[in-house]
C-alpha cells in the first residue's frame, strides 16, 4: 500500500489517522453519536451527504434513468415544454426534499447503532432512489424556482417515485416536525386539484404516520 505523506493509520474502534508530527490531530473516520447531539454538526453533516450525493456518478445515472428510461423528459408542470427546449432539472419533492431524505437516513443509523461516516449514509441515500423510495419532479428551470419560491403548489401526486414505501421503511425515524408536515402537506393536497397517477396511497401514509 502506498503510503500518504506524515500520515499514519492508526487502526482503532473509531477509524482514526493522525499525523506524524501531531499526535493530537486526528481525524475520525466514524462519527460518534454525541458528534449529533449539536445541531449544528447535524446540519453540516446532513448538508454534506447531501452534496456528496448529488456529485456522485451514479445520482447523474438515476436523472438519466428518469428522463431516458421512464421518460419524463417534460416539464410536470408545463408538459409542452421538453428537454429539446429547455433545460429540465430534477427536483426532490414535494413531501420531503434531498436534505430530508438523508436526515432521516442518518436518524435511522443513529437509532441502529450502524457506524456513520457520509459515505454511508451517502451509499443508502442513493440506494433508495434506485429502489424508487425517493420521490422525484422534472421540472423546467424557471418552474423549478418558482417551485422553490412558492409560486407554484406541486401536489403529491405530481412526482415518481414510492416515497409512501420509503415512509413505511423509515417512519420510526420521523421527527415530529417531519409527521406534523405530511400531514398538513396530505390535506393541503386533498383540497388541491392537480393530476393523479395513482403513485401515492395517502391513506396507507396516515395509517403509518400517528401524531
Amino acid at each position: 500500500m502506498i503510503g500518504i505523506p506524515n500520515i499514519k493509520y492508526i487502526g482503532n474502534y473509531e477509524k482514526e489517522i493522525q499525523a506524524e508530527d501531531d499526535a493530537f490531530d486526528n481525524i475520525v473516520l466514524y462519527k460518534p453519536i454525541d458528534f449529533f447531539v449539536m445541531a449544528d454538526n447535524r446540519n453540516k453533516f446532513v448538508k454534506s451527504c447531501e452534496k456528496m450525493c448529488r456529485s456522485d456518478e451514479d445520482y447523474a445515472g438515476f436523472v438519466k434513468y428518469v428522463t431516458n428510461i421512464i421518460g419524463i423528459d417534460f416539464c410536470q408542470v408545463s408538459s409542452q415544454i421538453f428537454s429539446t427546449d429547455a433545460t429540465i432539472e430534477m427536483h426532490h419533492g414535494p413531501l420531503f426534499t434531498l436534505y430530508d431524505y438523508a436526515s432521516i437516513i442518518l436518524e435511522e443509523f443513529i437509532e441502529t447503532g450502524k457506524k456513520i461516516t457520509t459515505y454511508r449514509i451517502t451509499n443508502q441515500l442513493i440506494q433508495e432512489h434506485y429502489d424508487l423510495h425517493v420521490q422525484v419532479v422534472m421540472l423546467a428551470v424557471t418552474n423549478h424556482e418558482a417551485v422553490h419560491n412558492r409560486d407554484i403548489f406541486l401536489n403529491i401526486k405530481q412526482g415518481f417515485g414510492d416515497v409512501s414505501g420509503f415512509i413505511e421503511k423509515y417512519n420510526k425515524y420521523l421527527s415530529d416536525n417531519q409527521k406534523y408536515r405530511i400531514w398538513k402537506y396530505l390535506d393541503l393536497c386533498e383540497s388541491t386539484d392537480s393530476f393523479d397517477n395513482n403513485i401515492f396511497d395517502t391513506e396507507k401514509v396516515k395509517k403509518l404516520v400517528t401524531l
